[in-house]
C-alpha cells in the first residue's frame, strides 16, 4: 500500500502532471564531466498546456 501512496505523492508534486511541458531542468558542467546540475524554476522553460493534464491546477496548488 505504501507503494501507492508515494505513486500519488510524486504525481501530486510534479509540475507535468497539470499540462505543462517543463524543459531544461537539468544541465551538465561540461561534455567531460557528467555531473548534473538542477536549475532553479526561474531558469527552466515551462510551456502551459502542452498536453492534456491528469490532474486539475487547483487541487496541484493545493498539495
Amino acid at each position: 500500500m505504501k507503494v501507492a501512496a508515494n505513486t500519488v505523492a510524486h504525481i501530486l508534486e510534479r509540475k507535468e502532471y497539470t499540462g505543462c511541458l517543463v524543459n531544461f531542468k537539468t544541465t551538465m558542467q561540461s561534455y567531460k564531466v557528467h555531473k548534473v546540475i538542477y536549475n532553479p524554476e526561474d531558469e527552466q522553460a515551462v510551456f502551459e498546456n502542452a498536453h492534456e493534464p491528469i490532474i486539475d491546477k487547483i487541487t496541484w496548488e493545493r498539495v
